[in-house]
Formats: structure tokens, sequence, C-alpha cells
């Protein structure tokens, strides 16, 4: 009973490791079940007496695997953990250590152990130092009401942080910072600091020393490192989270001794008070009253000022005598100091205010020189000197940061194991390399840049000597200290990469090795069997590899080939293991004066050496044994492939081209439903082989609901047909209905709708009878429990009452009609009359229009012009209207001529109003809007129209000189403008720059200020008006110019989506290019073009850029040829040189196409890479790295053809084949048979 309460699942019951949502919260109640050691899954699928959550709340967030971690809180502030990483110390041990060795592991968590079991105030009250000892000095300032700067020292005045001593730190600032990033996430870091009480601590009352009291140790979360203030930003976890930035010196880490920082706190506050006695001493010396003291005779400072010049004169004399007053003062203030200190040791209990600092005692030697009893010393301490390279301490300092660095990188590792979920393949191979690709990136330029500067500023400052770094000729670093210096520098540096390439090697091999020990046991030819749902080839670790099982017309495949998994974990192991050996030594970044050889890089673990191609047979063993029973699985679904590849309309057509009937339906559906059925038993949802975790569910559901769809889409077709025959009777009843109760909006419509309605008693008829006939075969449904809408339901029955229904609604329909025919005959004499009276008003109207004279008015009458104007044009539609139905009544047909009469006589008022209002609006908006709105080829096309207008007005009412007037003043003010238009166009040209601008300012002196507001008048005001032509000229430059720019702008574009047509050649491992035509031709159409370009008068702008285009241009030119040419000769060299026995006879010019064939498969393989053609083709280097290609071809043919010559010397009849045959023949030496399709050529008479 005890053992079952104790795994309830209120505390951690059978779901809490399934469900991984960290933020769902179970709320309903779980049935307890029994306790049974049985795999988690396993027991939830089949245990009956299993955990059932009934009801389980969706989170927002997707469920995750969490990954396995260890954390650690405070009681009084348990929202933040810590990594219990980040309380781990520092230990200086490799990771890998010999046998009987303590691990490293141990001895990290021995010392973890050893700093927890004791606090930083016991080490501190041990060492003898109190609270109030390291109180900050601001804080005692305030707080303190005493005499603070009395004969008695009564509290210190400097900072403690400035005698901190971070020579007892283990870990620079930013290297704590980076102990709280595990797995590429910040974490805070735990600590204790020394920080203000907050008001939950208990203060004794009236305390003997209260300064004790003002600060206490509290546990904290290190946050981040504020470089430029050297403070560390923490929040307490007393409850309050308070937020501080401290100095280091008050910041005790976790992962730290207490003991060395309470050593390092002790030793700040002894210098502190050593300090500040000294200060004070030196103070009271300075204060001191020299008067009557013993000053230096002339006679003394004459021999001291000859001595010191060695008899000779300096000048200026003032500098002398200000010396002389020096050392005369400095004379008198040590007499007076040598008085004190005698006062002070025979009077100490007047002098105790004051600790006098101890004088320094001067050791005198027994004898001028050291016995060392040892034999040469001379040339032994000579050679020591020579060969030694810590002669002077920068050297100690400057190893001391390498071996540092080199630590570091000693411990990080070129792959990373932590997945939070299984991946594919191409995500761990994205993983690895990227993780791979940023430890080489760091160990190019921070690892190397970090060595070269620290050893740069330990001995930048040596100058000339041993150590110079600024040497700049070779011989004479050959034999400075400083070449021993930088050889030991690299030595330290590879040996650190190859601790670093060992550890990583052996980390991946361990974690993709692990999950493949199961299938170690398979061998080829093994086959899975019938069972696809249990696995014989589980993995006691975690798989690595996500895959899913697919299925197409060949067969079962996987979402990756099986066979790519060992050659990608091959090319990602090799490929990292050579990288390594790309990390640039330290001597060329650090000597810049000096040349050393641009290939000079770091040694490191070759793809070669026993250790690595030990791990790379391992792992690669185990995958091709994991491969195995990976394709065995998938080949066992090819039973399944009939079903895949059917098409389920094409079979559902089938059936409906074959009209089966309602047995030959039913036994259909039912052996669907039973493969179905069978399907769900026998393929599960996803199986582990080894590290391959395959998903299968997507292809069982697909052939799972293939089977349904069948069934469904076979029962849907049959409803589906007898709904459409039901829905197209009962649409042809309703629209039968629909337009019997149509309302006629005219006489016209009734005319229409009484001659169909003697169309619809035999349509009544033909409907009734198709109803009754299909209504009978809806039992097909009914058997297979076919869930019929209830909208087909009422169907079936609604569609036996329409006949009635419509018989009906024609009487209505009738009667309606007659009704409606009076009513529109009414309708048509009221509308006569109506629009008889309108047109006498807009006659009344059109009369008036000659008064209307006011140009200002233009905008009101315009308006008032087009309102007549539209009420003419309806006036005009309604009459011809009215003509049409008055036939229909059988009324005489009475015209309406006198409208058409008015409408042409109030056209050209119409004209010249809607003109003069366009006008003026126009004119303000070219004149006063911003001339970045305004459209300049829109602007002559405008005034255009409007002055023919204009001009047919003038004509038009020459007999009425009111009217007349506004037209000629229209005029005059189009003439007024029209010379500005070409003004307009330039300065909205879209090629005029600000250097055309500036050509303008100098030739005219006119500035214009160019901002989203200037207006065209704006600009007239500035006096740009009077020099119209240049402006136009300018512009005419500009547009040219422009051209220019545009023409080159669309030849990169041209080439921006241009690539290389490559394709895989055989089996050779490499590709073959093949250069379009349309490339071709539009390379020589780009030359001639920028040809045409660099021979403009207006390319001075661009001709830097037409000059480098057209280069790039040539280059690719060259480079196509140069490669066709290489391309053509390779691929006739290629099978020749590929037989081994052309090898043996021809090793020489075997050995030069293997060396031009490197070359290029590496051009092949950069242009895979990078196919663009404007990007890749136009390199010098690349041009002539295939001219050497084409170079060495050359002279292997010439090699191949001197061969096949001496060949047929040997032999003349050889001279009967051709040199293709004759290499045939050569190159299958060893095989006598491969001659005899040849010896027709060679002899007579020999047919085969």
């Amino acid at each position: 009973m005890e053992r079952d309460e104790e795994y309830n699942a209120n505390r951690r019951g059978y779901y809490s490791e399934a469900i991984t949502d960290l933020e769902c919260n179970i709320k309903s109640k779980i049935q307890n079940g029994t306790f049974k050691r049985t795999k988690l899954l396993w027991q939830v699928k089949t245990e009956h007496h299993a955990p059932i959550i009934k009801e389980l709340e969706a989170s927002e967030k997707k469920n995750f695997l969490a990954p396995a971690e260890r954390w650690m809180c405070y009681e009084e502030e348990k929202s933040i953990c810590f990594p219990v990483d980040t309380f781990e110390p520092k230990v200086q041990m490799q990771y890998v250590v010999p046998p009987f060795t303590l691990p490293r592991n141990v001895a990290i968590e021995r010392r973890r152990r050893q700093y927890q079991q004791r606090t930083i105030k016991e080490c501190l009250d041990e060492l003898g130092i109190k609270p109030k000892h390291i109180v900050p000095t601001k804080v005692l300032m305030e707080v303190f009401t005493g005499d603070k700067f009395g004969l008695f020292p009564k509290i210190n005045y400097l900072p403690l942080e400035l005698f901190d001593d971070e020579g007892y730190d283990n870990r620079t600032p930013h290297g704590w910072i980076q102990h709280g990033i595990i797995d590429g996430i910040s974490h805070p870091i735990p600590g204790e600091a020394f920080i203000p009480i907050s008001e939950k601590t208990i203060v004794p009352t009236n305390p003997v020393e209260p300064l004790n009291y003002l600060y206490v140790w509290t546990n904290v979360a290190v946050l981040e490192y504020i470089e430029d203030k050297n403070v560390y930003k923490i929040l307490t976890l007393d409850g309050l989270q308070r937020t501080f930035k401290i100095p280091r010196i008050y910041l005790m880490f976790k992962a730290e001794d207490p003991m060395i920082f309470a050593q390092r706190i002790k030793f700040a506050v002894d210098l502190r008070n050593r300090t500040e006695s000294t200060i004070r001493y030196e103070f009271y010396l300075d204060c001191m009253t020299l008067t009557g003291t013993y000053d230096i005779d002339d006679n003394t400072w004459n021999r001291i000022v000859r001595l010191a010049t060695r008899d000779k004169r300096i000048k200026p004399i003032e500098f002398m005598a200000e010396l002389e007053q020096q050392v005369r003062l400095n004379h008198k203030r040590a007499l007076g100091e040598m008085e004190y200190r005698d006062r002070a040791r025979k009077q100490p209990y007047v002098y105790n205010f004051l600790k006098i600092p101890p004088r320094e005692k001067w050791k005198v030697p027994d004898k001028g020189q050291i016995s060392t009893s040892m034999e040469n010393f001379k040339s032994r301490i000579k050679y020591f000197q020579w060969m030694c390279i810590y002669v002077v301490p920068h050297t100690h300092r400057a190893i001391q940061f390498v071996v540092r660095e080199c630590q570091k990188v000693a411990q990080m590792s070129l792959f990373t194991t932590s997945y939070g979920k299984n991946v594919t393949l191409g995500e761990f191979h994205e993983i690895q390399t990227q993780t791979t690709n940023n430890l080489i990136k760091h160990l190019k330029t921070v690892w190397i840049n970090t060595i070269a500067f620290n050893i740069r500023m330990c001995l930048g400052d040596l100058g000339k000597g041993w150590f110079n770094i600024n040497e700049r000729k070779h011989e004479i670093y050959l034999n400075a200290k400083l070449m021993r210096f930088m050889e030991l520098v690299k030595y330290l540096m590879q040996y650190a990469l190859r601790l670093l390439v060992n550890h990583s090697a052996s980390i991946y091999t361990q974690l993709i090795e692990s999950p493949c020990q199961c299938c170690l046991s398979c061998e080829e030819g093994f086959e899975w069997g019938f069972d696809l749902i249990n696995s014989p080839f589980r993995s006691s670790v975690p798989t690595i590899f996500a895959l899913q099982l697919y299925m197409n017309d060949d067969g079962a495949y996987y979402s990756v080939d099986p066979d790519l998994f060992p050659k990608t974990l091959l090319t990602i192991y090799d490929s990292a293991l050579a990288l390594t050996h790309t990390i640039k030594q330290v001597h060329p970044l650090l000597l810049t004066n000096l040349k050393f050889p641009a290939d000079l890089c770091l040694s490191s673990v070759g793809l070669l050496e026993d250790f690595v191609c030990k791990l790379r047979d391992s792992f690669m063993t185990c995958y091709q044994k994991a491969i195995i029973p990976l394709k065995a699985y998938a080949k066992e679904y090819n039973i399944h492939l009939d079903l895949f590849k059917m098409d389920v309309n094409s079979y559902v057509e089938y059936f409906k081209d074959n009209q089966n009937s309602a047995p030959e339906i039913k036994e259909e559906v039912s052996f669907q439903y039973k493969m179905k059925w069978n399907l769900e038993m026998t393929l599960p949802s996803s199986i582990i082989i080894g590290p391959f975790l395959i998903f299968t569910s997507s292809l069982r559901e697909f052939l799972v609901n293939k089977r349904q769809e069948i069934c469904t889409k076979l029962l849907n077709q049959f409803a589906k047909r007898m709904k459409n025959i039901i829905d197209n009777v009962l649409e042809e009843y309703k629209s039968v209905v629909i337009k019997l109760n149509e309302k006629p909006n005219s006489i016209e419509h009734i005319y229409d709708i009484r001659d169909w309605m003697e169309t619809i008693p035999m349509t009544v008829k033909s409907l009734e009878e198709q109803a009754k006939r299909y209504l009978l075969e809806y039992e097909i449904l009914d058997y297979f429990w076919y869930s019929l809408p209830d909208e087909d339901f009422e169907n079936k029955w609604e569609v036996i009452g329409w006949p009635h229904k419509i018989s009906q609604q024609i009487d209505a329909a009738n009667e309606y009609l007659n009704e409606e025919t009076d009513k529109f005959q009414k309708i048509q004499f009221n509308d006569e009359i109506t629009l008889t009276e309108k047109i006498e008003q807009m006659t009344v109207q059109v009369t008036k229009m000659s008064a209307y004279t006011d140009f200002g008015a233009s905008h009101e009458n315009a308006i008032e012009v087009k309102r007549l104007w539209k009420h003419m044009k309806e006036a005009q539609e309604q009459g011809q209207l009215l003509n049409q139905r008055q036939k229909l009544f059988n009324m005489p047909v009475v015209p309406f001529d006198n409208l058409t009469k008015l409408i042409k006589e109030f056209e050209p008022y119409k004209n010249l109003w809607t003109t003069a209002s366009d006008w003026i609006r126009w004119h303000e908006i070219w004149m006063d809007n911003p001339l970045i709105n305004v459209d300049s080829d829109a602007i002559e096309r405008n005034v255009t129209e409007m002055y023919k207008t204009i001009l047919k007005s003038v004509r038009i009412f020459a007999d009425m000189p009111g009217v007349q007037a506004v037209a000629a003043r229209l005029k005059d003010e189009m003439d007024e403008f029209k010379p500005h238009i070409p003004l307009i166009q330039s300065l909205r040209s879209p090629g005029m720059r600000q250097r055309h601008w500036n050509n303008f300012e100098e030739e005219t002196g006119i500035r214009i200020q160019w901002t989203a507001a200037t207006t065209f008048k704006e600009c007239l005001s500035l006096g740009i008006g009077d020099h119209t032509d240049l402006i136009v000229k300018i512009s005419d430059m500009a547009s040219k110019e422009y051209g220019i720019e545009h023409i080159l702008d669309k030849m990169v574009a041209e080439w921006e989506n241009n690539y290389l047509e490559l394709t895989p050649y055989k089996k050779t491992g490499t590709f073959i290019v093949k250069i379009s035509e349309d490339i071709q031709q539009l390379l020589d159409d780009h030359l001639v073009l920028t040809q045409q370009l660099s021979f403009s008068p207006f390319k001075a702008a661009f001709e830097e850029r037409i000059d480098k285009w057209e280069e790039d241009l040539k280059v690719i030119a060259e480079v196509f040829e140069e490669w066709i040419d290489v391309q053509r000769q390779w691929m006739y060299l290629e099978p020749i040189f590929a037989s081994e026995d052309i090898k043996t006879q021809l090793p020489v010019e075997s050995k030069k196409y293997s060396s031009m064939e490197r070359g290029w498969k590496r051009i092949m393989r950069n242009a895979y890479e990078s196919p663009k053609i404007i990007e890749y083709c136009p390199d010098k280097k690349l041009w002539e790295s295939l001219k050497d290609a084409n170079h060495m071809l050359e002279i292997v043919q010439k090699g191949l053809a001197e061969y096949l010559e001496m060949k047929r010397s040997v032999f003349p009849r050889l001279f009967f084949l051709s040199d293709d045959e004759l290499l045939e023949i050569l190159s299958q030496a060893r095989n006598p048979l491969a001659v005899q399709p040849h010896l027709r050529k060679c002899f007579e008479n020999i047919a085969k």
C-alpha cells in the first residue's frame, strides 16, 4: 500500500514523462493504477489499470522533449534557478586523464563540496576582518558622525576596490559570464555579495559597533558584467530582488574558494591601511617647518654639480637654478625626516597617532661575487642567457596568456552532442557543420588575434633587442630569442589543437556509434518478416536520426537514402578534422614587418593517423550494419504498392461509367472496409531500428484513408447522383414559379412573360414523371447506413407537391398581368407630358447662357453647364424610350426633334466653360503645387487640347463679344504659359542629378534648394526663366547620361539571373559545363553595347564603371573560350587515363594529367558552389588556371601522340587503326581478346 502511494499520479505519475509541456496543468482527477516496472509507452498502450487522464487542457505551446538538466535554487528566492554547472569550480586538469588518475569530474565535485563547507563570513572572521573594515567609504562618510580627518584616523577614506589584486581570480570577468552560458543560453551565476542590509534583516538594538551591521553578505544572482565601469550587475535572492552594481572585491562567486577570496579581501584591506598610513606620514613630513635646517654648503654643491655634469655646461641657466632649489629642499626634508624618526623613537607615546613605515634596509654583500661552485660558469651562463627566453618578465606573462588561451581551446569541441529531439540527416549535418565552422572561425579569429594581442601587449614595449616584434630583417630574427619564443608558442598551440581534435573525435564517435550496437549482428540478406510493429533492434540509448517512410510508384522509400548516412557522417568527420589544418600560425599576424609563406598553418591531427582511422572505421562499420535492417523493413511495405498506386477517382469513375447495380456496390464497399481494418491492425505509427526513429504514421494514414476514401466516394457518388437528379427537378419547378412571380417593370416585360406561359403545361408533366422514377433508388444508401442530409430528405417529398402549386400560380399570374398593363399605359401618358415641360425649361436655360461672361466665375459656370448637359442627355434617352413604347400600346409615334436642336446649340457653351475651369485648375497645380507631384509628360498634351478648344470657341462666339472675351482671355493665358512648358519638363527630367544643378549654379550663380515642397513659381522667382535654354541643354545632357546609366543597370540585372549549367559527368565525381547560345549571344551583345557606351560623349560620369564592366565581360568571354577548350580535351582524355594500363605505360603523362585533373575538379566544384556567372567567371585567376590546364593538356596529348607513333613504328600494321581504336587496344593490354574486333583492318582476308 505504501509503495502504491509513493507512485501516485498526483506526485509523479506515468504521464509525467510522456507529457512534456511544462506549463500544462491537469485539473481533473486521475485514477491510480497498479505499479509495474514496465516500459512507459507499452504500459500506456496495453495496461488496463494505467492512469487515465479524463480531461487535459490543450496548452498554447507545443509539446517538446525537455533536456535532462539539474537546477538549484535558494529557499528565499525559488523563482530563480541556477544550472548545477554554474556551481562547478575551475580545475586545471585534462579532460582525458591516464588510468589510475583522479578523474576530472571527481576532482570538480570534491572541490565544490570543499567550498560549500565554509562560508565567506567564517573565513573573514578567521583572518580578523570585520564588516566595518570593508564597508564602502562613501557609506562611511555619510553615517560616521565623529571627527573624520583628525589626528587619530577613525575611518578609511580610500575605496577598497582600488587595492583589489586580480591575481587571486582564476577567471577573467568575461570568463565568469561565460561560465553561465550553457548550450548557447545565458543563465545567472550564483554568488554572495556584500550589500546593504534589507528591511527584513534583524539588527541588535544599540550595538557596540554599529558599522558592522550596515552591510551583510547576501546570496545573489550575477546578471552581467559592465566592462566600462568594471562592475557586476547583481540581483539579490533575499525575497526582495534588489538590484545593485558592485565591484569585484564585494562579490564572491559560488564556484570559487571562499578562503582564497577572504585572503584577497584581507590583502586589499591591509594594503589600503598601509597606503593611507604612508600618505599621512608623507603629508606630515611635507608640512614640517624647515627653518634653521642645515643647508648644503657651496663647496659640496659645486662638487655635486661637477660629478653629475662631468664639467659640462648646462643650458639654460634658469633650469639649473630651479634644479638646485629642488635638491636643497629635498636635502632639508631628508634631514627633517631623520629628526622626526629620532623623536618618534625616543618618545613613542607622543607620536602614537601615526604608524611610521619602516625603512628599506640595504644588504651589503660580503664579497664582490657569489660562489656557484660551477666549472666554466661564465660560459655556461652565457649559453643559458643565449638560449633562455625567460630573461625578461614580459615573456613570462606572454607565455602565461598563451597557455591560458590554449587551455580554453583544448576544452572545446568540434561537434555538439546536445539534441532536444531526433533530427534528420540534413539537420544533423547542418548543426554539426555550423558547430565546427563556428569553432574554426573562433580559432582563426578570436584565438589567433587574442594570442597575438597578448604577446604584442607584453613584448611591444621592449623595443630593439632579443624580442623586437618590429624586426624587419629575417636574418636577425632567425638568430634572436624571439624566434625560439614563437616556436614555443606554435608548439603550445599545436598541442592544444591536437587535444581538441582527439577529444572531439571521441565524442563524435561515441555519439553516433552507441545506438548502432544492437545492429552489429545483422548480415546482408536479412529479411524482416511479417511483424511490422515490433522491432528486434531497439537501442538502449536514445536514437539520433528521424526518418519518414514514404512510398512512390517504385515502392517504399525513406525521406533520406540510408546509403547517405555513412557518407554524410564520414564527410562531417573528415571535414572537421581537415578544417583544423587551416588555422594560421601567429607569426605572420604578429611580425608584420617580416614576410612568411602564405600557407603557414598549425599542424593538427592527420586524417590517416591510427587513432583517427580506428574511430572512422568503427562508426562506418556500425552504420553499414545499421542500414541493413532499415532497408529490409522498407521492403516489406511493397505489398501495399498496388493500393498506393491506385487512382481513387479513376476507380470511382470506372464504377460510375459501368452503372453498377446496388448488390455490386454493396459487395465492393464491404470488401474495402475489411481491408481498411487489416491495415489498422498490422501497420505501426513509428518504430525504432538502431539509431533511427522511423515515422510511418503518414504512410499508414495514407493507406487507411485511401481505403476509407474508396468507400466514401462510392457512396458519395451514388448519393450525389440522386441528389443532382432531384435537385434538377426541383430547380425546374422553382424556376417556373420564380418566373411566374416575377414583377414586370415595363410593357415589354409583360409581352415576354405571356409568351413563355404557354409552354408551362408540357414542362410540368415531364418533370412529374422523372420524380416518380428516381425516388425508388434511395434504398441503396439506407443499406450502408449512409447519413442522408436533411436537405436531401426534404427534397424527396417536396418534389411530389409541386405540380399542383404551379397550376394555382398560373391563374394568379394572368390576373396580375392584366392589371399591370393598364397601369403602364397611364404612366406612359404622364411621362410624355413631363418630358415636354422639361424640354421647355432647358430651352430657357440655354437662352440665358449668353449672359455668362464672368471669367472669375468659371468654376461655377462649368458646374452649371455640366449639370444642364447631363439633363439634356437624360431627356434625349427618355424620348427614344417613349417612342418605342408608343408602338407597343398601338399609339401614334411623336418624335422630340426640338430636343436634338437644343443640344446642338448648347454644346459650344459646355466646351468653353469646362475648358476654362480645367485651365484654371491645371494652371494652379502646375504653378503652385510641388514640382515633384507634377506630371511633365501630360502638360504639353493637356495644353494643346485645351488650346484647340478655345480657338474653336473664339470663332463660334464671334457674335457674342462678352463670351468671346472669355475665350480670348483663355487663349492669351495659354500663349503666355506655353514658353514655360520646356522649362517644366527639363526641371522634372528623371536624369537630373546634383552635379547638373552644380553646373547650372556655376554658369548662372543661381542656387536651387530642392525640397519636397519646391514649386515652379518659386523657381521662376529665382530667375531661372531667363536661362531656359541652359536648363534645356543641361536636361538633354542629363537625359542622355540617364540613358547610359539605365543601360548599365539593365545589363547588370540581366546577368543576375544567369547561371552556369552544370551536370554530373558519368561517375567522375565532377561536372561539365554547358554555355548556352542565349548566354553567348547575351555576352556578345553586351560587349558591343558596352563598347558603344565607351564612345559616347556623355560617358564621363560613368567612365570608371563602364571600363570595369567592359573588363569583366572580356574576362568572361576569355574564360568561356578557355573553359570549353579544356573541357573538350579533358572529356577526350578522361576515359583514356582512367585505364590502369595506360597509367602504367605513360607514367609521366599520367602524372601531369592527374595534376591537371585535380585543378579541373577544383574549378568545377567551385563553379557548382557559386554557379552565378557574373560572380564566378570575371576572375583573372580563373582564366589563368584554365589557360594552364589547357597548356598541360596539350603537353599530355603531344606525349600521347608520340607514344602511339612509337607503337606504330614497332608494328607498322597499327597504322591501319585510328588513334581511338589503338588506344582502346592498349588500354586493355591484359585482355588478348580486345584486339579481335580490329583484326580486319590490320590484315587482309579476315572476316571475323
